[in-house]
């Protein structure tokens, strides 16, 4: 499981699926922030 953490850290573009994936989710923590 630390190699898939460490895949994720590294590929940026994993940040950006789960906004896709969940856009409402996404929106609301843009929102909050």
């Amino acid at each position: 499981m630390n190699d898939q953490m460490r895949r994720i850290k590294s590929v940026p573009e994993f940040r950006l699926i789960p906004l896709l994936a969940a856009p409402s989710l996404g929106t609301a923590q843009l929102q909050d922030t």
